[in-house]
């Protein structure tokens, strides 16, 4: 699990100013701040307003790694 922040700035920048990129697993991990996210009704990474019950929009899911998959899939089957 990655634990340091990618060499990357674009990686690393928010597009509207949510969450950055790095900390998704971190924040998928947290049950709490994804039922605040989806409460909201935003994007917790790009401020959309089009969510699902892990609190990302549709772009921001597409671009998840395995690993963030693999946690996100635990909203979707509602195992937690």
């Amino acid at each position: 699990m990655r634990r340091t922040n990618p060499n990357n700035d674009y990686f690393q920048l928010s597009a509207n100013g949510g969450l950055p990129r790095y900390l998704t697993l971190q924040a998928l991990e947290n049950r709490k701040f994804i039922a605040r996210a989806v409460a909201i009704g935003r994007c917790f990474l790009c401020a959309a307003s089009d969510i699902d019950v892990t609190g990302l929009c549709l772009i921001c899911r597409s671009f998840l790694s395995d690993e963030e998959r693999q946690a996100a899939q635990a909203y979707y089957d509602g195992v937690f």
